[in-house]
């Protein structure tokens, strides 16, 4: 039979025991609150005029009314949508964070590279589109100046 110093000591060990039980219970209960926090929303002090017009510009419903408007525009005028989607690229890379971290210089160049890439590939995109519609004006006023063959 253990003695009463004994049994003073197992008793502190285990109140001891359960106080540490808790504090953990509570520390898990806690961490698993603070990740189920929407994050989307940022608080007060960290928001900024800056990040506020980021996420607006971001949101989806911006960007469908942004997608309507460069369509409806995109059927008269080719180069100001194909430049606006070569920015839309420029924008896509920076917010991937694909060289984020980085040294200067490799984000300098794979921006560099991007642009070479993606401006002249839309450029000619451009001029192939130019040229299709004046081949098929041309073909119209053609058909247009010649009678009809049901005429005759």
């Amino acid at each position: 039979m253990p003695t009463r110093a004994e049994r003073r000591k197992i008793q502190r060990e285990k109140e001891r025991m359960a106080m540490a039980l808790k504090k953990a219970a509570e520390e898990t209960a806690r961490k698993q609150q603070d990740s189920t926090v929407d994050r989307s929303v940022p608080s007060a002090e960290h928001s900024s005029l800056y990040a506020g017009l980021g996420r607006f510009g971001e949101h989806p419903i911006t960007l469908a009314a942004f997608a309507v408007i460069l369509g409806v525009v995109g059927l008269f005028l080719y180069t100001p949508i194909l430049w606006a989607c070569g920015g839309m690229f420029l924008i896509a890379f920076y917010r991937s964070k694909a060289v984020a971290g980085r040294p200067w210089g490799v984000q300098v160049l794979s921006y560099a590279v991007l642009i070479s890439v993606i401006f002249p590939a839309l450029y000619l995109i451009n001029r192939l589109l130019e040229r299709k519609e004046k081949e098929s004006k041309a073909v119209a006023s053609a058909a247009d100046g010649q009678p009809s063959s049901r005429l005759m």
